[in-house]
């Protein structure tokens, strides 16, 4: 088995490296070009639900915009036009998230498939060279286990979608909310409340998650109109 071992140290040291930085491979770097963080430290983003997710929130309670004196909600509730500024600040933060989003979705597809795949080569071929009818079953069941895993994972997590695709369903479905935020910004804010803004915003934002964009996806596959347009 010595052979075995000398095969996977290099191999699993190199995918290792790989995987690190293919996330930032998969997206153009830095995700943004100007920031409306409101960092601060009186006003630093924070968590989401429960505190359990990345600190990338936008705490309206302390939020300002360049060049405002006050909190960005309050002038939003007092005229439409501060509405909307807050309406397009908050838009950006969402595709500057989304960018990243996207980028770790085409990792994790890429890091378990190439690691599934040279496993079950690396499996395949070692059991062609080694001595002894024992090793070479238990490699053999090695590979068909790795790719058999691939299969499964393809097949029940990502419902034989390519992450392509599930991205391309995201931002359409994202565009359609996005005709309709936009369509409300000439309303006077007594039709249209900083709070019904923020809802819809937080609507397209819902919309770059990975179950969001699958369930498009598969919904428009029954639908052939539908998966035209996506596609």
């Amino acid at each position: 088995m010595r052979e075995l071992r000398l095969l996977f140290v290099p191999l699993a040291a190199l995918l290792l490296a790989g995987c690190e930085s293919m996330s930032t491979k998969a997206r153009i770097n830095p995700n943004a070009v100007a920031l409306y963080t409101g960092r601060s430290p009186q006003c630093p983003l924070i968590a989401g639900l429960g505190g359990v997710s990345r600190r990338d929130a936008i705490d309206l309670t302390c939020f300002s915009l360049p060049g405002q004196t006050g909190i960005a909600y309050s002038a939003a509730a007092a005229r439409p036009a501060d509405r909307n500024r807050l309406e397009a600040a908050l838009l950006k933060h969402s595709d500057d998230i989304c960018v990243l989003e996207k980028g770790r979705m085409v990792a994790n597809e890429s890091a378990t498939n190439a690691s599934l795949s040279i496993a079950t080569t690396a499996l395949s071929t070692v059991s062609t060279i080694v001595g002894g009818e024992l090793a070479k079953s238990i490699l053999s069941g090695g590979a068909a286990i790795t790719s058999g895993t691939q299969d499964h994972i393809n097949a029940n997590f990502y419902r034989n979608q390519i992450v392509q695709a599930i991205t391309r369903a995201i931002d359409g479905r994202r565009s359609a909310i996005l005709t309709e935020i936009v369509a409300k910004r000439q309303l006077n804010n007594d039709v249209y409340s900083v709070d019904e803004m923020i809802r819809l915003v937080n609507t397209y934002y819902q919309a770059c998650s990975f179950e969001h964009g699958l369930q498009v996806l598969l919904e428009a596959s029954v639908n052939t109109a539908g998966y035209d347009a996506i596609i």
